[in-house]
């Protein structure tokens, strides 16, 4: 109230301190900074023929959850940008695991390839060996017999 160009402040009629009055609406999470704070007594028509709309977005602004909104909003770009990263970083990963498998079953077929010609290899070696074996055996054999027929020669001399 302006009393003799002065402007008094009281809350139940108690007169009070202008910061007095701003603590108790700022308890109430009211935002006192906002232009729709108050409204002037030649106002009031003005916001009873606002649309619903209109009447919504100057009570959100007035208690202050446009600022919520604001940071809600923020917040949500936020997520969207880390979530959009979180999904480049795995299809980055998904490409990098798919050369690896690749590279990996490159080698396993080289490997595979290696296994077939060791293999072959180790067949061939294998008849050699047996050849070797029969060799020998065939050799023993033709020395024993050697050996009786000189044996034999030498009883009948």
């Amino acid at each position: 109230m302006v009393v003799g160009g002065r402007i008094k402040y009281s809350i139940n009629g108690v007169n009070v301190q202008n910061n007095r009055v701003f603590s108790l609406f700022e308890s109430v999470n009211l935002n006192i900074d906002s232009p729709h704070f108050l409204i002037m007594q030649g106002r009031v028509t003005k916001v009873l023929n606002m649309k619903p709309k209109e009447v919504l977005a100057t009570v959100e602004e007035a208690i202050g959850t446009r600022l919520y909104e604001t940071s809600r909003n923020e917040a949500l770009r936020g997520i969207e940008t880390k979530d959009k990263e979180l999904k480049e970083i795995g299809m980055e990963a998904l490409l990098k695991s798919n050369d690896v498998i690749a590279e990996l079953k490159k080698s396993v077929e080289t490997l595979k390839e290696q296994i077939g010609e060791d293999e072959q290899r180790m067949a061939q070696l294998q008849k050699e060996i047996d050849l070797i074996h029969t060799t020998k055996n065939q050799v023993r054999v033709a020395y024993f017999d050697s050996c009786l027929f000189i044996a034999y020669l030498i009883f009948l001399a």
